[in-house]
């Protein structure tokens, strides 16, 4: 079976809801000839984007690089520059609806939850180091808050450190990250800021 979705080979017999912007491919997974159009999905993910971000970016929604709980993320084109950058969309829905206690007491915690995001975002927005992710805009909608940050081409530091261990030696590789990491702690230390979630 030659058909390929999202560069993953289908099972024979198998089936799959395909989705807005998915790639479909018919004889090898890095050729697609097809890109799936859902308008409805489409129309609705892009009229919730602010007018603002829609007049100075483009989101096509096939280069998704991620998606957890809370947030998804994309891949965005500043069209001025043609420079690429990436685009978190927190959805404001899931975190109110997570802070929520399940009898519905204290609902005043999604509200807290949601103002230290903010303030979370606004001081990242004050950090200028070449080891730390920049955010770039900032974009706070009903639904959702975008934030543009600096696109890490490499993916994220782990898969780095593997990609360049097998070429370097996992020892040197390893010590030019740490060394980063750590001017990066030392920064952010300098500004009064902690960060209680380090990991390669």
């Amino acid at each position: 079976n030659g058909l390929y979705v999202n560069n993953e080979q289908m099972n024979k017999g198998g089936t799959i809801a395909l989705q807005d912007d998915d790639l479909v491919a018919f004889t090898h997974k890095k050729t697609p000839e097809y890109i799936f159009k859902d308008d409805s999905y489409r129309a609705g993910m892009l009229e919730s984007l602010s007018p603002e971000f829609a007049r100075k970016y483009n989101l096509r929604l096939f280069d998704l690089l991620g998606s957890g709980s809370f947030a998804t993320v994309f891949k965005i084109v500043e069209k001025r520059a043609a420079k690429e950058f990436a685009l978190k969309r927190i959805s404001k829905r899931n975190i109110r609806g997570s802070q929520v206690l399940a009898n519905g007491d204290e609902p005043h915690v999604a509200v807290q939850s949601e103002r230290q995001m903010k303030a979370e975002v606004d001081i990242l927005r004050k950090v200028d180091h070449p080891n730390v992710m920049c955010i770039v805009d900032v974009y706070d909608t009903d639904a959702h808050l975008d934030i543009v940050m600096e696109y890490a081409k490499y993916g994220d530091l782990f898969d780095f450190i593997k990609s360049r261990s097998e070429r370097y030696g996992s020892v040197d590789v390893a010590r030019f990250a740490m060394l980063q990491m750590l001017r990066a702690v030392k920064y952010l230390h300098e500004q009064d800021i902690i960060h209680r979630d380090l990991k390669p």
